[in-house]
């Protein structure tokens, strides 16, 4: 039977994993191992485009968002015609989420690769991103559409015991998109990706959730606290990162639609919107930079 050689990695909290290697034939790896060498190249050159951004808000540029340090998961298809690989990030703020990217390339013809950004807001403030002094994105309203969980239980008064409770909850949404004929149902990875730090003094906590189709993280659900009638409750946000139509269901009922995305020049989703993607650079087999031609 033949076994798909499928990676998804989640490195949140559990280090790095990538090595410098050349990307040349090895006669000396077996497949397999040559195949997760290349990939970890790949990933460490998404980590290196991620530290080069520099990303604010409006008006406090002397203070960027944080980059979380290692990415938070590592995913790669090699047995797909297009051979996708690609990492995900987080920019903070004191912790709270403001900026999700997710950094791509997929085979281009016989042998070069294209390389992609996409991000996300996750504030409601404007903002500026910008690499090598660069502004590639600067979306002009929020990105978050906050409403809450319906019949909410009160927060949970532990760390651990809340993330059971929001591990509960995500079940209880169902993610779609509708890439192509028929609609396909997104699969939930149980354990968040990001858990808010814990600060003294503060009740305030939230987790983010993805969504995945195959090997392709499409749709991310944010939880946050919010002051209740009766204390702390949970709200939510969908979150796209993904050009097609994609929907949200909460106990069988849609609660969150939108459209495909609405295309510019060159694959470029317009660059003040809260949702941005964008081909970066395009690379051969050596990881050599090309000609980008699109």
């Amino acid at each position: 039977m033949l076994v798909r050689r499928l990676f998804m990695i989640f490195v949140y909290g559990w280090g790095a994993i990538g090595v410098q290697v050349a990307l040349g034939a090895d006669e000396s790896l077996d497949r397999p191992e040559f195949e997760q060498k290349a990939v970890d190249a790949w990933y460490q050159l998404y980590h290196s485009a991620a530290k080069r951004y520099n990303i604010v808000a409006d008006g406090d540029e002397d203070r960027p968002f944080e980059l979380v340090d290692e990415p938070l998961l590592n995913y790669a298809d090699l047995e797909s015609r297009a051979q996708q690989t690609g990492s995900m990030f987080l920019w903070t703020d004191d912790g709270r989420p403001k900026a999700v990217g997710v950094f791509w390339s997929a085979t281009w013809g016989d042998t070069d690769r294209r390389c992609a950004h996409e991000f996300h807001s996750l504030t409601d403030e404007p903002m500026t991103a910008t690499i090598d002094g660069i502004a590639t994105w600067q979306p002009r309203q929020g990105g978050l559409d906050f409403r809450p969980v319906p019949d909410s239980p009160a927060v949970a008064p532990t760390k651990p015991l809340r993330t059971a409770q929001l591990m509960r909850l995500s079940k209880e949404f169902e993610a779609y998109h509708s890439r192509n004929d028929p609609e396909a149902k997104l699969r939930l990875v149980e354990a968040p990706i990001y858990r808010y730090p814990e600060k003294e003094g503060s009740d305030a906590d939230g987790a983010m959730f993805v969504f995945f189709f195959e090997e392709d993280p499409e749709v991310i659900l944010l939880f946050e606290t919010t002051d209740g009638d009766d204390g702390l409750e949970w709200k939510y946000s969908p979150i796209r990162i993904t050009e097609a139509p994609a929907r949200l269901t909460f106990d069988g009922e849609d609660v969150w639609k939108v459209p495909r995305a609405r295309f510019t020049r060159n694959f470029l989703f317009d660059d003040v919107d809260p949702f941005h993607a964008f081909f970066f650079e395009r690379r051969d087999r050596e990881m050599k930079k090309l000609p980008l031609e699109l």
